[in-house]
């Protein structure tokens, strides 16, 4: 099997399982252990970003954002518009309330941007709506046109 496969599979199936048994915390610190093994940084924090989305908490998204501040900004926002994805995927009540309380900014942007991506497929009604919250003009225009 090669190394590819093993960090995959790694990061698939044993990750969610510590997580789910000793907490997302666990999980980020077990991510970080196995960097040697070649797991870049970037998929780490993607697997994170999933193994705190299940926790489905205001707590596991700060924590996230928190890990994230070290990244260069085109990826940090990339992330946490997948963290968006992953956690409004499996409860958009709670992620939407959490991301409606967060201050105005790119950060709050990128976390609209996840939850949009997932809503325009589930219920394009509400896009609109979601676009809307969005700060940057020319963003929330661009994508007023898209979703149009």
């Amino acid at each position: 099997m090669s190394p590819g496969r093993v960090r995959t599979a790694f990061a698939k199936y044993i990750l969610p399982i510590v997580g789910r048994d000793f907490g997302f915390k666990e999980g980020f610190r077990v991510l970080e252990r196995v960097q040697p093994l070649d797991l870049t940084k970037e998929y780490a924090l993607w697997v994170g970003c999933l193994l705190a989305a299940e926790f489905q908490s205001p707590e596991a998204a700060e924590f996230v954002l928190e890990r994230l501040s070290d990244q260069d900004e085109r990826r940090r926002y990339r992330t946490i518009t997948l963290y968006s994805i992953a956690w409004s995927s499996l409860d958009l009540t709670a992620a939407g309330n959490w991301i409606r309380r967060q201050a105005q900014g790119k950060e709050k942007d990128a976390l609209i941007e996840g939850v949009i991506s997932n809503v325009s497929e589930r219920n394009p009604a509400d896009v609109v709506g979601w676009i809307n919250l969005i700060s940057d003009p020319e963003k929330r225009e661009g994508l007023l046109k898209r979703y149009r």
